[in-house]
């Protein structure tokens, strides 16, 4: 197996959702940058918050699945051997911070194009005004 299908067995569930928001949020994310340089202006202000948001809810529920992963190694390490446990919480903890860092990683582009659009100044505030 390789190491992406690896990564997204280890993470879980929450990598599910994590992969969904990086998706939206790079293509989305791109694809509007890309038309707000060439047009001039995005939409509205709201499209770069929402990228904003995108940016911010990828590494949310990053953590959510980190803290899940680290609470079923716990519960793991009550059923092993005292001599077992501490390679097991090291194994477990790695598995568990591979939602973290994806988490980041998928948030990270659409953040940052909609702090780069806003800076710019390449939004509308009033969508009225043409």
């Amino acid at each position: 197996m390789n190491t992406l299908a690896r990564d997204f067995v280890e993470g879980g569930f929450a990598m599910y959702p994590i992969a969904l928001l990086g998706c939206l949020g790079t293509f989305g994310g791109v694809t509007g940058f890309v038309l707000a340089l060439v047009i001039g202006k995005a939409r509205t202000l709201w499209f770069a918050a929402g990228l904003m948001g995108l940016g911010v809810l990828a590494p949310l529920l990053g953590t959510v699945g980190y803290v899940l992963g680290q609470q079923a190694v716990e519960n793991a390490l009550a059923q092993v051997s005292p001599e077992d446990a501490e390679l097991i919480r090291m194994a477990g903890t790695a598995e568990a911070l591979t939602c973290l860092q994806y988490g980041v990683g998928a948030g990270l582009l659409p953040f940052c194009l909609g702090v780069a659009l806003v800076g710019l100044g390449l939004v509308r505030r009033d969508p009225a005004t043409a």
